[in-house]
């Protein structure tokens, strides 16, 4: 027997605010769904915690029990706990109730960001279940349409898994980041850098949308560089990259000599990549680093660069010579370059020294 779902918010928290938004989910017929998004805020008067109303299970062959389900995300839209009513129990498929250890696996189901439901459509699941109806398979068995681990789902509920995975997991995401970046100063997003690598994402991307290139923010922000994740590093020089051109260069300027390998390759693939006219002697000055360069990809994106922007001199050419001492292969790219330049006397003796000594690894 199916029972009629009727929206039906919790009581209004103290302190909290209601927001009315339009979520699309997977699993519905409707191009949007209307939720009523509430928000808990701190001691600071800042979000802390959003909740919302939803429903249990999406079900279109008047079979399914859907109960109202409280979920729980983060200021920055992570999933972090659901509850039912006093009265309320989910169902598997036949009618039988969940238990204890189907509880847990659900949260356990519904904080795992790469669930397979996550790439998953409703009609792959929904045939499942009418081939269950058909057939008398369950609806996880490997001769269904769908193919789940037994760690993945619920056995017999795997349309509820898929349902509230998506209402914890989907599109609600953005529209509690939008709300929370609204209610955050430029200064507040900078105190999140020292929070978690999901918190410091969610600031670098609104600092961007800002375009918040203070003097302060920027300080604040190329600090924060040297401690960066690999993932966040790449959000920072987007940072870098919006800013305004003369900034931009003087950023990368100031970071090259204190950066690490992987930092290095970062900032000289952003040179490579970017639209702005280079300032005059721009790639001369950072040769004179190329000899503290650790690996070949550094000094190949920088030598790639002098070639792309034609920026060679008499003090490149000598600072890649020094480049002829270094292990084979950064020293094989160093004598590539080298020869195709136009060099004095005492180079051209040098070079083929180089050459002599190692023409059986070039």
């Amino acid at each position: 027997m199916s029972s009629a779902w009727q929206f039906s918010p919790s009581q209004d928290t103290p302190g909290s605010d209601s927001y009315r938004v339009t979520i699309s989910h997977p699993g519905s017929i409707e191009k949007g769904t209307p939720i009523d998004l509430r928000v808990i805020k701190d001691s600071n008067n800042m979000p802390s915690v959003y909740y919302a109303v939803v429903k249990s299970v999406y079900c279109y062959d008047e079979v399914c029990k859907i109960d109202p389900v409280t979920i729980y995300w983060n200021s920055i839209g992570e999933y972090l706990r659901y509850e039912l009513p006093p009265d309320v129990y989910l169902e598997k498929y036949e009618g039988e109730a969940f238990v204890k250890t189907d509880y847990e696996k659900l949260d356990r189901i519904l904080h795992d960001e790469n669930s397979p439901f996550k790439d998953l459509k409703i009609d792959e699941i929904t045939a499942s279940y009418s081939r269950h109806i058909e057939e008398g398979i369950d609806a996880i068995s490997g001769a269904t349409i769908v193919d789940l681990d037994e760690s993945s789902t619920i056995e017999g509920s795997s349309l509820t898994c898929y349902t509230l995975w998506h209402w914890a997991n989907g599109s609600i995401k953005d529209k509690i980041q939008e709300i929370t970046a609204k209610n955050l100063s430029s200064n507040q997003l900078l105190h999140l850098l020292n929070n978690s690598e999901a918190y410091q994402s969610f600031a670098i991307k609104h600092l961007i949308v800002r375009k918040a290139y203070g003097e302060k923010i920027i300080r604040h922000m190329m600090a924060y560089s040297s401690q960066a994740s690999k993932v966040n590093l790449n959000e920072f020089v987007k940072y870098a990259e919006g800013a305004p051109v003369d900034i931009y260069f003087n950023m990368i300027d100031e970071l090259m000599p204190k950066a690490n390998s992987m930092q290095r390759v970062s900032y000289l693939s952003s040179l490579r990549k970017t639209s702005y006219s280079i300032p005059n002697g721009y790639y001369t000055k950072i040769s004179y680093q190329l000899a503290d360069y650790l690996n070949y990809q550094e000094v190949d994106l920088l030598i790639s660069l002098i070639e792309d922007k034609n920026e060679i001199n008499s003090e490149v050419l000598q600072n890649v010579f020094l480049l002829l001492d270094k292990e084979i292969l950064v020293a094989r790219r160093a004598y590539y370059f080298l020869i195709n330049q136009q060099l004095n006397k005492e180079q051209s003796k040098q070079l083929n020294k180089f050459y002599k000594k190692n023409k059986d690894y070039l």
